[in-house]
């Protein structure tokens, strides 16, 4: 019969394995090419190499709604066609695209991977495109008179100014400086600690101690960004069906009075008006 287990092998010393070592016609090539190829990253230029004293300064301005060099702003490109959006989401074929800041590339902080710092400054980016577009829509609100068209970025450059919709954003503008007052304190400490005044001898903060600064104010705004949004895309949705049936009743009345069993009854001019208001 064959045996159950294979017959044990002798153990052997482990043996050395030899290795062909590169010439150095070849090594000092391939070493050239792999440091020309992570020079980049390596050595970032140094007009783009931050300290946390100019980012922190960029990164406020940016979140009160004020040019910084270290965003750029950005607009949407254009729907591929406007007729095949759903009437439910409050955009028109009339709206202004509403623009939006990205980090520009190749920004560099010593203490910083690329990565983190990129998922840094989007955040903020994401926070400052919210505070420009509550600005432009509480600016647009503001020189309207009353019953005049509202221009809301990204929704329709038509909305009515109704007394709600003013009292509205009113409200908005007192909550958003409400917000931006901890970010201006952050600012003027900035620029005291940049001019050499004593409130600036504890350092400047960097930017992941300004992210926990600005973590609340973050937060809020983008509570008050969603309400905003929220309310004028509904009632630009309002208005648009509002219109649309005010339309096709005002057709069926005329059919109606035409017609010889009309009666003054069948107009619902109850419902008509309050669909229009």
């Amino acid at each position: 019969t064959a045996p159950l287990f294979p017959p044990p092998v002798a153990a052997q010393p482990p043996q050395q394995q030899q290795l062909a070592m590169p010439r150095h016609e070849d090594l000092v090539p391939s070493i050239v090419r792999t440091r020309l190829q992570a020079l980049p990253f390596m050595a970032p230029q140094p007009e783009k190499c931050l300290s946390d004293q100019y980012i922190t300064h960029q990164v406020l301005n940016l979140l009160l709604n004020n040019t910084s060099t270290c965003f750029e702003r950005c607009w949407p490109p254009p729907p591929p066609s406007t007729h095949s959006q759903p009437s439910g989401t409050g955009h028109t074929p009339t709206s202004t695209p509403a623009p939006f800041y990205q980090p520009l590339p190749g920004l560099h902080v010593p203490y910083l991977s690329p990565g983190m710092l990129r998922s840094l400054l989007c955040e903020f980016a994401e926070a400052g495109s919210q505070v420009a577009w509550l600005q432009a829509v509480i600016t647009s609100s503001t020189t309207a008179a009353a019953g005049q068209a509202i221009r809301v970025p990204g929704i329709t450059d038509c909305l009515h100014a109704t007394p709600c919709c003013q009292a509205m954003l009113q409200a908005a503008a007192a909550q958003l400086r409400t917000i931006s007052r901890p970010l201006i304190d952050l600012q003027q400490a900035n620029k005291d600690g940049q001019r050499g005044s004593p409130s600036g001898t504890r350092g400047f903060p960097s930017l992941l101690q300004l992210r926990e600064l600005c973590s609340v104010p973050m937060r809020r705004l983008a509570t008050l960004h969603e309400a905003v949004h929220l309310a004028l895309v509904a009632q630009a949705a309002a208005e648009r069906t509002a219109k649309s049936s005010g339309g096709s009743t005002s057709n069926g009345n005329a059919s109606s009075s035409n017609s010889p069993a009309f009666s003054p009854s069948t107009r619902l001019p109850t419902m008509r008006g309050s669909g229009d208001a």
